[in-house]
């Protein structure tokens, strides 16, 4: 398999086929034989939530983000007609292609598609220039600590969950930043900046 940017550059190169998930479903989960690994990814995309929805796994509630899937090893290898150690294997070849995360769980399996929406064809990332990226990150990062007055800390890790957003969350992400704050019961709980980035606390959403 290629790496992310040259599967995405060719993705978007001769546009965008609207293939329903559930009919891509039919003929990927109902074959005989073992998928390959380009099935074996589509189904992966296929079974990835289209919206954030709350799941329940041994006595324990979780939230799982639109681009995300919770499920185990093993229900994966039934997916693809794999063995354990094959979709493990498969899994660590895509984390290091840059193409899927890990997301820490101490229950199940959870996995976060990279560039979810230029997969589904919602958005292309359009390169911005590094000096407008760095004034966009330093914008949020003065705002966030205006408005928290926490400290400033661990601003590499901002940094790096910074490139990763889309152009849409970015500015969704300064622009919760007071909603967020507001909404606390204990502001001693702030998160950091980087950690408020990486667990898109700014897609919450609160009951009046």
């Amino acid at each position: 398999m290629k790496n992310a940017k040259e599967l995405l550059s060719e993705a978007t190169s001769k546009g965008y086929i609207m293939l329903p998930k559930h009919l891509m479903e039919i003929f990927l989960l109902h074959k005989k034989s073992q998928a390959t690994e380009l099935e074996a990814f589509l189904i992966l995309l296929s079974r990835t939530n289209y919206k954030d929805e709350t799941f329940r796994v041994k006595e324990k509630t979780m939230l799982c983000h639109r681009g995300e899937s919770m499920r185990s090893l093993e229900s994966w290898g039934q997916l693809f007609g794999w063995k354990k150690g094959k979709t493990t294997y498969f899994f660590n070849k895509l984390k290091r292609m840059g193409l899927i995360e890990s997301i820490p769980n101490e229950v199940t399996t959870h996995l976060r598609i990279k560039e979810y929406e230029v997969w589904t064809g919602n958005e292309w990332r359009k390169p911005v220039p590094k000096e407008e990226e760095d004034l966009e990150f330093n914008r949020f990062w003065i705002t966030f600590h205006e408005i928290t007055h926490t400290n400033k800390v661990n601003i590499g890790r901002a940094r790096r969950e910074w490139k990763k957003l889309l152009a849409t969350e970015k500015q969704l992400a300064i622009s919760q930043i007071e909603i967020y704050y507001a909404s606390l019961k204990n502001t001693n709980y702030c998160k950091q900046a980087a950690t408020y980035l990486a667990d898109k606390a700014y897609k919450n959403e609160y009951i009046d």
